[in-house]
C-alpha cells in the first residue's frame, strides 16, 4: 500500500471515528431527553429494533457475511444478557446524571478490561498496567466524590454499566476469534431486544413496583413526534456502532483511541445546549485522569501485540 493510501486511510478513519463519536453523544442526550416522559425500557426497546436495520444491511451488503451463523450461540446469549443490562444501566444513569458525568463513568469501563482479560483470559498485567487502573480509578473516585454515604447511588449505577460493558468487550475479545462482527452485534442487538420486550408486562403485573414507579420499566402511548425521536435514537446507535466499527478496520486502534474519549467532550456541550449543565472542576479532573489512564492502557496493549 502506497504512503498517500495509508495517509488517506488513516484520515477516513479519524473521520469516521468523530462522526461515530458524536452520533453517539448525540444519541446519549436524546436518551437523556426521552427518558423524562417514557420508561427506559420502551426506549431500550426501540433503540435495539431500529438498530438491527443498518446492522443487517451492513453485514449483508457490504462484509457479504452472515449475520445470523454463529458456532457459539450459548455465548452470544450470555453476552446479550450481560449487555442488555449493562445498556440499561447506562439509560438510568443518563436519565439521572448530568450527561457529560454519566459518559464519563461509563467511558472508565477501559481501566477494568485489563482485569477481566487477566482473569478470564489469562492475558499477562505488567506493573505499568496496574499502576494505569490504580490512576484511572483515582479518576473514577475524583468523579464520584465519596462522601459517608461512600457513593452517589447514581453513581454506581453507572459504574457497575462500565463493569458490565468491559465484560461484554472481554466476550467479543473472545467471539471475535470464532465468529464474525456481525453476527456477534446481530446476536447483541436480538438479545437486548427480547430482554426488552419481556421487560414491558411488568407494568400490568406490578403497577405498584418501584421500577414501574420511576419509569424504568413499563410502556406509554407515543404520539408521531416522540416515535420519531426514540426511532431516531435507534438509527443514530446503529450508524455510530458501524461507523466506528469500520474505522477501526481501516487503521490502528491507538490512533483511533484518543478520539474515542472525545465523547466526553461533545457530552459536555450538548449537557450545556439542552439543559445548561456546567461540569464543575471534579469532572473536568476525573475525566482527564480517566483519559490518559486509559490511553495509556490502550497504549501498552498495542506494544505487546506489536511484539
Amino acid at each position: 500500500m502506497s504512503q498517500s493510501s495509508l495517509r488517506y486511510r488513516t484520515f477516513l478513519a479519524i473521520f469516521l471515528m468523530v462522526a461515530g463519536v458524536f452520533l453517539s453523544s448525540t444519541g446519549s442526550a436524546l436518551i437523556k431527553l426521552t427518558s423524562d416522559n417514557y420508561p427506559i425500557s420502551q426506549i431500550l426497546l426501540f433503540r435495539m429494533l431500529i438498530g438491527l436495520l443498518p446492522i443487517i444491511l451492513f453485514s449483508q451488503i457490504i462484509q457479504k457475511q452472515s449475520f445470523y451463523r454463529t458456532r457459539h450461540l450459548k455465548l452470544q446469549l450470555i453476552r446479550g444478557i450481560i449487555g442488555f443490562f449493562a445498556m440499561g444501566c447506562f439509560f438510568i444513569s443518563l436519565k439521572i446524571l448530568p450527561l457529560a458525568e454519566g459518559v464519563a463513568l461509563i467511558l472508565a469501563g477501559t481501566i477494568f478490561i485489563p482485569i477481566l482479560a487477566f482473569v478470564f483470559l489469562k492475558e499477562k498485567i505488567n506493573r505499568q498496567y496496574w499502576l494505569a487502573i490504580l490512576v484511572g480509578f483515582a479518576g473514577v473516585l475524583l468523579i464520584t466524590r465519596p462522601g459517608a454515604d461512600l457513593f452517589n447511588p447514581v453513581s454506581l449505577i453507572a459504574l457497575t454499566s462500565a463493569i458490565l460493558f468491559a465484560v461484554s468487550i472481554t466476550m467479543i475479545r473472545y467471539l471475535g476469534k470464532r465468529d464474525n462482527l456481525g453476527s456477534t452485534t446481530f446476536y447483541f442487538t436480538v438479545v437486548c431486544l427480547v430482554c426488552a420486550s419481556l421487560t414491558i408486562p411488568w407494568q400490568w403485573l406490578q403497577p405498584e413496583s418501584f421500577l414501574v414507579r420511576q419509569d424504568i420499566i413499563g410502556w406509554q402511548a407515543l404520539p408521531f413526534r416522540d416515535l420519531a425521536v426514540i426511532c431516531l435514537i435507534g438509527l443514530i446507535g446503529g450508524i455510530a456502532q458501524l461507523m466506528m466499527t469500520q474505522a477501526f478496520r481501516l487503521t490502528s486502534p491507538v490512533i483511533l483511541a484518543p478520539f474515542d474519549y472525545m465523547e466526553i467532550v461533545f457530552s459536555g456541550m450538548l449537557g450545556y445546549f439542552f439543559w445548561q449543565e456546567i461540569p464543575d472542576y471534579y469532572l473536568v479532573g476525573g475525566a482527564g485522569i480517566i483519559i490518559s489512564s486509559g490511553l495509556y492502557i490502550i497504549y501498552q496493549e498495542h506494544k505487546i501485540h506489536a511484539q
